[in-house]
């Protein structure tokens, strides 16, 4: 998907939900995977379920339908892009050690940060990327074992 949504926060009160728009099918790219998806579904149901039935003809007129009554079975990612400071990314919110633009001490490690969505589940990529940033943590700040008195 290249479509990009927001999630917004609403309130100071930490009980408000915060505003959450995918934009789904957002751009033309979006909409010609969906097209073409939608015409492969709908190739396969006529084969299963009638060898006489008409193929639906997907127009650009769907798009709001196929945005209002479809739903990604992915996990959410890419809602605070990794990129560098001054990339052209749109709005990049961590750098490449999850280090929060502009804001000193706070790190996002998580799959918000992935400026690209994943094709598989992301347990895995998070799972590396903790390690990653854990490890430019303890190069910012190596641990140092106190002096045990025994």
């Amino acid at each position: 998907p290249t479509s990009r949504g927001h999630v917004k926060i609403t309130s100071n009160d930490p009980s408000a939900s915060p505003e959450c728009d995918p934009k789904w099918l957002s751009t033309q790219v979006d909409r010609t995977i969906m097209k073409e998806a939608m015409k492969t579904a709908n190739e396969v149901v006529t084969k299963m379920v009638d060898e006489e039935g008409s193929p639906v003809v997907v127009e650009e007129c769907h798009f709001p339908w196929f945005a209002r009554y479809t739903s990604l079975t992915n996990d959410q990612a890419g809602t605070c892009a990794m990129a560098p400071l001054g990339s052209t990314s749109p709005l990049p919110v961590v750098d490449t050690d999850c280090r929060v633009h502009g804001v000193q001490g706070l790190r996002v490690v998580d799959a918000s940060v992935f400026p690209v969505p994943i094709s598989a589940n992301t347990q895995a990529p998070v799972y590396a990327l903790a390690e990653k940033v854990a490890d430019a943590i303890l190069r910012e700040h190596p641990f140092v074992p106190s002096q045990s008195k025994s």
